[in-house]
């Protein structure tokens, strides 16, 4: 039923039997990344400028794209492109549900997944999650000396932790997930993305004065690696969804 969900919300009929087709507007996936990956550049790279340069009058400008701050343009959008992950996601998995396809649960469980870090990121809920441990825990028995920050492995570890238990309990989903229409390329390397940017660069030391510039590089390896996944999602979609249509199945 997942097709006819979008298709009623849309309004519209949906060319969706190539994965270079999105919706009717036959909008492709690599110029979705192009536009994603530029509006981060643009963000990140952007705000590095200016913070190096501390032009006059743009103290605010700073605040409001700061990707390393919280409840501003960076953090919406950086949780605006997981969002749209997550409901990717879950449109596939209808639409398999539906068509009786083996991979419907593996997208399911991303769609909840992301959706979760969508909410996260929008949130703060792992640097309440990380600065509840450091106040109450870690700082009382000398656990780990160092700021807060340094404690959000352990939330990461958890999200880490509940998608290595689905790769045990849903392989076969993920296996059949592997081998449908492409767009495995691209969701590795948004992973890999992702897991640079908020474990490595996020736990790597760094002189204090330059905090804000490697804040940045972090949330650029995260949006990229999202707008990589939306990629990767997109190329399944369109096949996808046509399993719902008259007519040659994709696999076929």
């Amino acid at each position: 039923m997942g097709f006819w969900y979008v298709k009623a919300v849309l309004g519209r009929d949906l060319d969706l039997s190539t994965p270079g087709a999105l919706l009717s507007l036959r909008v492709r996936p690599t110029v979705c990344l192009a536009v994603l990956v530029g509006t981060s550049v643009l963000i990140c790279v952007g705000y590095a400028v200016l913070e190096a340069g501390r032009f006059p009058g743009t103290a605010r400008l700073r605040e409001i794209v700061n990707p390393g701050a919280e409840a501003n343009l960076g953090a919406w959008y950086n949780g605006l492109l997981l969002a749209i992950v997550a409901g990717l996601a879950l449109v596939i998995g209808l639409a398999q549900r539906s068509a009786g396809v083996v991979g419907a649960k593996a997208y399911l469980f991303l769609a909840a997944l992301f959706a979760l870090l969508s909410a996260d990121e929008v949130a703060t809920l792992h640097e309440h999650f990380s600065m509840g441990l450091y106040v109450n825990f870690a700082r009382r028995i000398d656990l780990w000396v160092g700021e807060p920050e340094k404690y959000d492995v352990f939330p990461y570890s958890l999200y880490a932790l509940a998608g290595l238990i689905s790769l045990g309990l849903l392989r076969r989903d993920y296996l059949a997930m592997w081998r449908q229409y492409g767009g495995n390329v691209s969701l590795i390397a948004g992973m890999a993305c992702i897991i640079v940017g908020a474990v490595v660069v996020d736990q790597m030391p760094y002189p204090w004065e330059q905090r804000r510039y490697f804040m940045a590089l972090e949330e650029l390896f995260e949006m990229v690696g999202a707008s990589l996944i939306v990629h990767g999602m997109l190329i399944k979609l369109g096949p996808t969804l046509a399993l719902a249509r008259p007519g040659p199945h994709p696999m076929d």
